[in-house]
């Protein structure tokens, strides 16, 4: 029933209709501008699908001008930027839209670089090891872009890379613990490095024995080509309770597969790192002994001894070690190729400034063992109250 014109029923009749049509039209309103948004929104993602399908719609082609022994081809099928090809073909330089060059075989004198094209430098030694061609006049600054294993190149290729495990599996640490009957290994081909670690090592062993596998020590163990798990690894993983990951030079970044497979291949032992005194901007909380924390090998050996005979403390580092995992050396390389056919897609500029001579061999790349190294000595420390030390744990 209508109210009447004249009470005050009728009045707030009408208001309250008026206000109804005002709230849907508001609401309708509300709905026209979510539309609207809706379909700009699928549009700009349309615009971004189709440009990418453009992007890739222009093949890219890269040469890998003097190309490592291991390397063959790259499919860069599954990239998201998919629309680039490789080849080692030398008669493909003049139309290549970049070039990959391998510091260690570069020529006395480089090949004509054509305009707008991007030559990658990459390297995957340290500073110290290999030819330095590349810091010559005539090649210092024909660089547009850095593959290498320092974290400031475009495209990093390492020898692996800290990541954390989607889902943490508990093993049987006590079983795991009562099997190691030793202290400390080592296993090493390379024998007189930039970083002394062999000095090191020595030192250590001062103090406590230190296994050491390889051509630098009298143990025997398969031949390791470092991309792959072995038994030699498995066999001191399982054995001792700590592994010396000593890297052949002290540089920025440089960490090699040492560390690295420990954590790829899941080996039950806790690292002990000398190297890189970068580590810690990049290891992403992974659990290992930094050789740096000490002053010097003493404290070192003697912090090792403690956590090895305590067996809730080293288990706890296990369990924590355990929630990381690493990428190997061949997944960095793949991400590596599919963010240059990125860079390639895009046109994203290259460097205007890279003096490949500074940026890779600069003097503040690289640190000196002295800075690091203090010999176990009779003069340097009190060899009766560590041998104490040593007899109580």
């Amino acid at each position: 029933m209508i109210p009447s014109g004249r009470s005050p029923n009728f009045r707030m009749f009408l208001l309250t209709r008026k206000l109804n049509k005002n709230v849907v039209f508001i609401i309708g309103g509300i709905g026209v501008v979510y539309v609207v948004l809706k379909f700009f929104d699928n549009f700009l993602k349309a615009n971004e699908e189709v440009q990418l399908s453009l992007d890739n719609m222009r093949t890219k082609r890269i040469l890998y001008y003097n190309p490592p022994s291991w390397f063959s081809d790259f499919d860069f099928g599954h990239c998201r930027y998919s629309s680039c090809v490789i080849s080692t073909n030398m008669s493909y330089l003049p139309e290549s839209d970049a070039v990959i060059f391998n510091h260690n075989q570069l020529s006395s004198v480089p090949p004509i670089k054509t305009p707008n094209q991007k030559w990658i430098f990459t390297c995957s030694e340290s500073p110290y090891y290999g030819k330095k061609t590349s810091s010559e006049p005539q090649w210092r600054h024909k660089f547009d872009w850095v593959m290498s294993f320092r974290r400031d190149s475009e495209f990093f290729f390492g020898y692996g890379d800290i990541v954390p495990k989607t889902r943490f599996i508990e093993k049987n640490y006590e079983k795991i613990f009562e099997q190691k009957k030793k202290l400390v290994a080592w296993i090493a081909s390379h024998c007189d490095t930039q970083s002394k670690r062999e000095q090191y090592v020595h030192e250590m062993s001062k103090i406590e024995k230190v296994d050491v596998f390889g051509s630098c020590g009298n143990l025997k163990c398969e031949k390791y080509t470092g991309s792959e798990n072995d038994s030699c690894h498995d066999f001191v993983g399982k054995n001792y309770k700590f592994y010396l990951a000593f890297e052949n030079s002290l540089c920025r970044d440089y960490t090699s597969e040492k560390f690295y497979n420990v954590y790829a291949f899941d080996h039950p032992i806790i690292p002990v790192v000398l190297g890189s005194f970068t580590l810690e901007n990049y290891s992403h909380g992974a659990v290992y002994i930094d050789v740096n924390k000490y002053r010097t090998p003493l404290h070192l050996t003697r912090r090792l001894l403690s956590l090895g005979n305590d067996k809730e403390a080293y288990i706890d580092l296990l369990r924590k070690k355990d929630r990381f995992s690493a990428l190997t050396s061949p997944q960095t390389f793949r991400t590596a190729m599919c963010k240059m056919c990125e860079y390639l897609s895009l046109d994203k500029p290259g460097r205007s400034d890279l003096d490949i001579a500074d940026w890779f061999y600069g003097q503040d790349h690289c640190r000196s063992p002295k800075q690091i190294h203090k010999p176990v000595t009779r003069n340097s420390i009190n060899m009766k109250e560590a041998q104490k030390y040593l007899n109580k744990v």
